[in-house]
C-alpha cells in the first residue's frame, strides 16, 4: 500500500512539501515518512500510479530552484 500527500511545513501554512509512505502488510504498518519535495517552494496536487515494477509521483510546484 503507498500513500502520497501534501501537507504544510512550517512558516504557518505558507509551504507545503510532498510526502510519501508505504507498507507492506496492507497498511497495518506503515514506514516513515519521506518528503519527496522538500523545497522552500510549494508542492501540492500529489497525484500517484504504481505498475508492476515502477511507482511513478508527480506534483505541482512553484519552486524556482532546481534540484
Amino acid at each position: 500500500l503507498f500513500l502520497v500527500w501534501q501537507g504544510s511545513v512550517g512558516n504557518y501554512g505558507k509551504n507545503y512539501d510532498v510526502f510519501f509512505r508505504k507498507s507492506n502488510d496492507g497498511g497495518n504498518i506503515f514506514g516513515s515518512s519521506i518528503n519527496l519535495s522538500n523545497n522552500p517552494g510549494f508542492s501540492e496536487c500529489p497525484s500517484i500510479t504504481v505498475s508492476s515494477n515502477a511507482i511513478h509521483l508527480v506534483w505541482e510546484d512553484n519552486s524556482t530552484e532546481n534540484h
